[in-house]
């Protein structure tokens, strides 16, 4: 009768094993924020925070500036309308729902419209973690 149980456990537990994670951080208790809707990663800069979301299929376009050992970037689209960067460390392949944890970074570089000194300034994410789900 064990082995029954044994197995009746194990097959319990494949669905959340199809779930791709790139572990990290985030399971060993630190504290991310979770952003509601319609509240800007500008007023978190600096902060530890999770977004929900899917990988960009239209890129806008966006300031570029590559952390030190985060050779991955994507383009992940949350909340209606929103668009972000995401730096990471190894590739986030995720076509479903996708959740993400990690640093928000100020990134400012020069307006392009012509005659503007005005600097254009945007919200990224420092992945440190990441979840696709079904």
């Amino acid at each position: 009768m064990r082995p029954t149980i044994v197995l009746l456990g194990l097959l319990l537990l494949l669905p959340a094993a199809a779930c791709r994670d790139s572990g990290g951080p985030a399971d060993q208790g630190q504290a991310y924020l979770r952003l509601g809707l319609d509240e800007p990663l500008s007023k978190h800069a600096g902060a530890k925070v999770s977004l929900e979301g899917r990988l960009a299929q239209v890129p806008w376009q966006h300031i570029i500036r590559r952390p030190e050992g985060y050779a991955e970037m994507s383009y992940f689209d949350f909340e209606p309308g929103r668009q972000t960067v995401l730096y990471a460390k190894t590739p986030i392949d995720c076509p479903n729902a996708l959740t993400v944890w990690g640093r928000v970074v100020e990134i400012r570089g020069e307006s392009k419209r012509p005659g503007s000194d005005a600097p254009l300034v945007e919200h990224h994410l420092i992945v440190d973690r990441w979840k696709c789900g079904k």
